[in-house]
């Protein structure tokens, strides 16, 4: 069976500065650690050189050589969402991650919640879908 690669673009300069300014949580959240660790089993394997990969994801931003490598070669861009800033301290994180969601070919939604909180604050319609996150119940 011949894998497909993925590139993960979420830690990037762009969206590393905004990370490191404010969140509290690691680097790399468990989603995207989790694809790493699962996506062998849907055909993909992580290539850590984006001009092998056959599609871009990210949790946070595209780059711009990401973007431009992908309109030059056809690679499809899917968006990872998580909630929507609400609180007015904030909504400027929503920027460049909505930016990102405009780029991307497939948005993907944490909840319907997140999905509908999008669409109700700025009214994008985009191709989305939701995929419910697994907690860790050793945690929670």
């Amino acid at each position: 069976m011949k894998l497909h690669k993925y590139f993960d673009c979420s830690i990037n300069n762009t969206s590393n500065k905004e990370h490191n300014n404010i969140s509290l949580g690691p680097a790399e959240n468990d989603i995207m650690k989790d694809l790493n660790q699962y996506s062998i089993l849907f055909g993909f394997k992580r290539t850590y050189d984006y001009k092998e990969a056959d599609v871009f994801i990210t949790n946070t931003t595209f780059p711009y050589e990401i973007l431009q490598w992908s309109e030059n070669h056809s690679i499809p861009k899917i968006k990872r969402m998580d909630g929507i800033y609400w609180q007015n301290n904030l909504v400027y994180k929503n920027e460049k991650l909505n930016e990102s969601a405009l780029y991307a070919d497939h948005v993907i939604f944490i909840s319907e919640y997140s999905k509908d909180t999008f669409k109700a604050l700025y009214g994008y319609e985009i191709n989305s879908s939701v995929i419910l996150n697994n907690v860790d119940d050793t945690i929670f």
